[in-house]
């Protein structure tokens, strides 16, 4: 698996609060960390790109090479800026992305409205973090 930012801080930022959990799952050796997309994946290997539209809007092109025929997930915090018609929604329609809000496609509608989005938990452990995500769920 390798995870895409734009940046060292986001980069050191996630791996640092994500390493109890790639331990967890037992394939922490299997994780690596990049910035940019100036490196060639692994066949099948999953992909996660965040602060995507960053890379995306920049250079499209290149971006599009990147990612196709690869497993890639992409992470934006302002898709379309709110604007369906705006130049975020024209580049991901132009690279053929298809789009997901949030997990409205998922998630119980009970749970969604719940959710604050702009807020931050920081539980002190990883099993704190799941006990909250659970509690939204129930």
């Amino acid at each position: 698996m390798h995870l895409v930012f734009d940046n060292r801080y986001l980069l050191e930022r996630d791996r640092t609060y994500f390493e109890g959990l790639w331990n967890l799952a037992g394939c922490i050796d299997k994780v690596e960390y990049h910035i940019g997309c100036a490196f060639e994946p692994e066949k099948n290997s999953l992909i996660l790109v965040d602060e995507s539209d960053r890379m995306m809007f920049e250079e499209p092109k290149a971006f599009l090479r990147f990612v196709n025929g690869t497993f890639c997930i992409c992470f934006t915090a302002t898709p379309n800026n709110c604007d369906e018609h705006g130049v975020e929604a024209e580049v991901i329609k132009a690279l053929g992305f298809k789009q997901y809000d949030y997990i409205l496609d998922l998630a119980p509608l009970k749970a969604v409205e719940r959710l604050q989005f702009d807020e931050i938990n920081y539980a002190e452990n990883l099993e704190k973090k799941v006990e909250v995500v659970k509690n939204f769920l129930d």
